[in-house]
Parts: C-alpha cells; sequence; structure tokens
C-alpha cells in the first residue's frame, strides 16, 4: 500500500493478477465461458508492470530530501513532474529513494507507477516521457513500499 498525497487517499498498486481475480469469485459455469474471454482481454491489455515491485522504473525526477521528509518546494515539484508526466501519458507516484533498493538514498524520487520488466519497455517510456519531463531517465531496481 502507498500514500498518494495528491488526493490524501490510499493508492493500492496494481498488479497483473489484479486483471482475473473476478474470474475466482464466479461458479464454474460461468468460469468456463469467462475464462476464454479474459485471456483474450489480457492479450489486449498490456499492463507495465511486471507483477512485483522490482523491474526497470522510469524516473521523472529526483528531488532532494536528505532527512526523508516531504517539505513544501518537495511536494510543489513532484506536482509539477506528475502532471508532466500525465501530459505525455504516465501515471506517476513519488516515495523516498530510500526505499527502492538500486537508488541513492536522500531524494524523494518520481517515478512512473509501476516497474517495467524489461530495458527496451522502459527505453520507450522514457523516450516518450522526455517530450514532457526532459530529464526523465529509466533504472533497475526493487521498491519495498511501506
Amino acid at each position: 500500500m502507498r500514500i498518494n498525497l495528491r488526493s490524501g487517499g490510499l493508492h493500492y498498486r496494481r498488479d497483473r493478477l489484479l486483471q482475473l481475480t473476478w474470474i475466482a469469485t464466479m461458479s464454474i459455469s460461468k468460469l468456463v465461458t469467462a475464462l476464454p474471454v479474459a485471456l483474450l482481454l489480457g492479450a489486449f491489455v498490456t499492463m507495465p508492470a511486471t507483477g512485483a515491485d522490482s523491474g526497470w522504473w522510469v524516473v521523472l525526477g529526483a528531488i532532494r530530501s536528505p532527512d526523508n521528509s516531504f517539505t513544501d518546494a518537495t511536494l510543489a515539484e513532484a506536482r509539477r513532474l506528475e502532471a508532466a508526466g500525465r501530459r505525455c501519458g504516465v501515471k506517476v507516484f513519488w516515495d523516498f529513494s530510500s526505499k527502492f533498493s538500486g537508488f541513492v538514498a536522500g531524494y524523494t524520487v518520481v517515478v512512473a507507477e509501476n516497474p517495467y520488466a524489461s530495458r527496451e519497455r522502459a527505453e520507450s517510456v522514457v523516450a516518450k516521457v522526455r517530450g514532457c519531463v526532459p530529464q526523465a531517465y529509466f533504472k533497475q531496481g526493487r521498491y519495498a513500499g511501506e
């Protein structure tokens, strides 16, 4: 679970398995009918997540936060980067870099909502995002969350 500071509410991470969880509550007869449809839809729906919190993260920005606290300036910059990412079609969240293995501690990082399974996919998203956030880059890591 992550806190979405923008809306003040709770934000739950999407996972590839959530696409099909509704099937578990259906009866067997409905399952036989619904499974081919769900599999067909799954072939056309591309989820960037790897199914876990590790992979290639698209980083829109890193804001210095040495004491792991959100200041007004930190929040303003994170919101600016979020809006820029949204203009390029990327949903983002932000958290402290110390919660990501492979990231340097002491920053608030603004990253795409989910990691990508392949470096190539992350590169293509970075190329798209750089139209709105020229300093965007990708980095491999694992998010530890709360």
